[in-house]
């Protein structure tokens, strides 16, 4: 597995009023740490910038390809009974390979949304707080778009 990136956020100062260029400099930076996490969807040339990105925005860029996001897969693996050695092995792999990019996609969009929480005063964006779950019901592409 290769190393973690480190990530230089343009963050935005407790009790400031971000103008234009703050909020356009934080923004280009939380795109690129989505950028540095690898992925193959979206035209696999951005990593995991089409998970955070407007879809519009996102598909202006050449290269790109619709984003969708990994669902989970079904749990536990369901084998029909008198299926073939060599379709269950096939069937297995698949699932392994689905649980660790679902996996891997939800570890990477709870790193982004720490990445965005620690670099921003919560107080821009307070009022999308949820009272039980404080802003990890809030997608990170709410969040950007919210601050622009």
């Amino acid at each position: 597995m290769a190393a973690p990136v480190a990530h230089t956020i343009a963050g935005i100062a407790t009790g400031a009023n971000p103008n234009a260029a703050q909020v356009q400099a934080f923004e280009a930076s939380f795109y690129a740490a989505a950028h540095s996490m690898p992925s193959h969807r979206g035209g696999g040339i951005l990593g995991h910038v089409g998970a955070v990105m407007p879809a519009a925005q996102f598909q202006a860029i050449t290269g790109t390809a619709p984003w969708v996001d990994p669902v989970p897969p079904v749990q536990p693996l369901v084998i029909p009974p008198q299926t073939s050695a060599a379709i269950t092995s096939v069937m297995l792999h698949q699932h392994t390979t689905n649980l660790e990019e679902f996996s891997l996609f939800v570890t990477n969009m709870n790193t982004l949304q720490s990445i965005f929480l620690d670099n921003i005063d919560n107080t821009l964006i307070g009022h999308l707080r949820d009272r039980l779950l404080n802003f990890a019901s809030v997608h990170p592409r709410d969040k950007v778009q919210h601050l622009m």
